[in-house]
């Protein structure tokens, strides 16, 4: 006896009954090539590369989760968003995706120039499945922090505190950026007082009014969809007030 039809929870509407379905065997880059013409609901798609398995839902191809498996190595992709002098957005695309429904497992974003002045921007970041990026395309937006200082003296290897012109915006467990000579970061390991950080120890030296910028951390997993059917992520940073001067903005994303 069939159930009588009901509501999904996510999206309302009415659960349908699988028939015949096909299974397919090959690379992520055979599926992507893959034409889906005809291609019953509920098919599936197994990588042999990845070790992940895609379920088709007569439009896009989703992960299967509890099916998928294997250890599936990610890769950084990098971009940035410059000039921003005012409270405006700014937009930009990561090229070279090897699936439209990619899986974001980290992303990292910091300023990565000097804005002349201690900065502490509230700021939001959203992704989108389409290059227009307008409101109704949005898939998922995360809140998050810009901040700028610079160290008051310098830092040398192995120091575990630093005495710096601000400390807005800094706490306990976030991740810094020393941006002179040798870039590297390290992580607050007390809460800032006054003018002093302290963290875990550097591995190299820093001269007297180094840049140092929070890294913000967004380790959440999640997935996107590019209706564009560009194989980009399509990335949308908003900042709430205006730096000192002009602020550019690197973007670290771990995709698998």
């Amino acid at each position: 006896m069939e159930h009588p039809g009901t509501k999904c929870k996510e999206t309302g509407m009415a659960e349908t009954r699988i028939g015949v379905i096909q299974k397919h065997l090959g690379t992520a880059s055979e599926r992507a090539a893959m034409s889906t013409t005809g291609l019953p609901l509920g098919s599936t798609f197994y990588e042999t590369d990845t070790k992940l398995t895609y379920i088709f839902d007569l439009s896009n191809w989703f992960i299967l989760p509890g099916v998928s498996g294997g250890s599936v190595a990610a890769t950084t992709k990098t971009g940035s968003f410059t000039g921003f002098t005012g409270a405006e957005a700014k937009t930009t695309n990561i090229t070279g995706i090897s699936s439209n429904n990619p899986v974001i497992r980290r992303v990292s974003l910091w300023v990565s120039n000097d804005p002349t002045g201690d900065e502490n921007i509230n700021a939001k970041l959203g992704f989108y499945n389409a290059d227009s990026m307008t409101e109704d395309e949005l898939i998922i937006e995360f809140a998050l922090s810009l901040t700028y200082t610079e160290t008051n003296g310098g830092a040398s290897a192995t120091d575990t505190t630093d005495t710096v012109d601000d400390i807005g915006g800094l706490n306990d467990g976030d991740l810094i950026r020393y941006m002179g000579g040798t870039a590297e970061n390290v992580r607050l390991t007390v809460t800032p007082s006054g003018t002093t950080l302290t963290f875990t120890a550097l591995a190299n030296t820093h001269a007297d009014d180094t840049g140092i910028v929070r890294v913000a951390e967004i380790p959440e997993m999640f997935q996107l969809v590019d209706d564009d059917a560009s194989n980009e992520i399509h990335i949308k940073l908003e900042t709430l007030s205006a730096p000192s001067a002009s602020m550019n903005v690197a973007i670290s994303i771990d995709v698998q």
